[in-house]
């Protein structure tokens, strides 16, 4: 069983990916439009790149609710 302390972290982190998740697809789709300039794809990514690690769905882990 994982600690509070690991289950209010993740709790936290799904509610800030949940907070970025609209954000991050949009910058993410800049990104890969390959009719953009490249400037505004730079800006995409460094824009991407600020947004806190928190907010990806990579960083989310899966835990049993019940125990």
């Amino acid at each position: 069983m994982a600690k509070n302390s690991m289950v209010n972290r993740e709790l936290k982190r799904m509610r800030m990916v949940k907070k970025y998740a609209a954000k991050r697809a949009e910058l993410r789709a800049i990104i890969k439009d390959q009719t953009i300039s490249e400037d505004e794809r730079r800006t995409a990514r460094d824009k991407l790149n600020k947004l806190p690690r928190d907010g990806s769905a990579s960083r989310l882990r899966n835990r049993c609710k019940l125990t």
